[in-house]
């Protein structure tokens, strides 16, 4: 992590228990040079992932390992806010409560993310939620982009990609896989796998 970041874990103040709770909410920020997500949930722990937005030809995307404190993630921030003073400083992009995925066409990459959600039940004592609204947001700083990503061909796969709508048949849960696997037995004796047709877009905490 840059401008004061670390990678290690030792020196938190957070329990290797209160980890397995998922990250729920997200704040989303932005240097010239980088993009940062930083994430907590209801125990006070806060973990920092950094995207690159410099490089066009990867996507190149690092999990801090250190589980920060409020007060340490704050600390952290302001460093990084200070460290890029001379190109803008940090600054909130926006709010948001989980990563659909990243997506490539001609041009940079984007990062789909949820800003608004709607809990709709429970599986098993696990919230389940639907999105009710989502972003688009391009990985690469205006500075830096090429004229591919202003192109015709870019645009146009990027309104084909907005046609997505997401607020229906799409759910998701931070605590529980609901991409799971239907088997039913059919008449030979034999298992047939039925994929379910919706699946969480984040990571289960397990």
């Amino acid at each position: 992590m840059e401008n004061g970041g670390s990678t290690s874990s030792s020196g938190s103040g957070s329990s290797p228990s209160s980890l397995q709770a998922s990250m729920q909410e997200f704040k989303l920020f932005e240097t010239q040079s980088n993009f940062y997500m930083i994430g907590w949930n209801g125990n006070g722990v806060y973990r920092v992932l950094k995207i690159d937005q410099l490089d066009a030809s990867e996507l190149n995307v690092s999990e801090d390992s250190t589980a920060y404190t409020k007060k340490e993630c704050y600390e952290l921030l302001k460093r990084i806010h200070e460290g890029n003073k001379a190109t803008g400083g940090l600054k909130l992009v926006t709010l948001c409560y989980g990563i659909i995925g990243f997506i490539k066409f001609l041009g940079p990459y984007y990062m789909l993310v949820i800003t608004e959600r709607r809990e709709i039940g429970e599986i098993c004592g696990h919230r389940v939620y639907e999105v009710s609204k989502s972003d688009i947001i391009s990985l690469r700083n205006s500075s830096v982009l090429s004229n591919i990503a202003n192109s015709r061909d870019e645009n146009r796969y990027k309104r084909l990609l907005c046609m997505v709508d997401l607020t229906k048949d799409f759910f998701f849960s931070y605590s529980f896989n609901i991409r799971g696997i239907i088997c039913r037995e059919d008449e030979t004796g034999e298992d047939e796998e039925l994929g379910w047709t919706c699946s969480n877009s984040l990571p289960s905490s397990s």
